[in-house]
């Protein structure tokens, strides 16, 4: 494997998690918007 190969695979796998990460951090702040909306009311 060439170095190139090697930086490739891992930008990738790096970029992945990160992208769950981000939706799962979305997930929880529009869940903690609908709460604090339920309580103002």
């Amino acid at each position: 494997m060439s170095p190139k190969q090697k930086t490739a695979t891992k930008r990738h796998s790096n970029s992945r998690p990160n992208k769950f990460n981000l939706k799962k951090r979305r997930r929880q702040i529009q869940d903690n918007v609908e709460q604090l909306r339920i309580l103002s009311q």
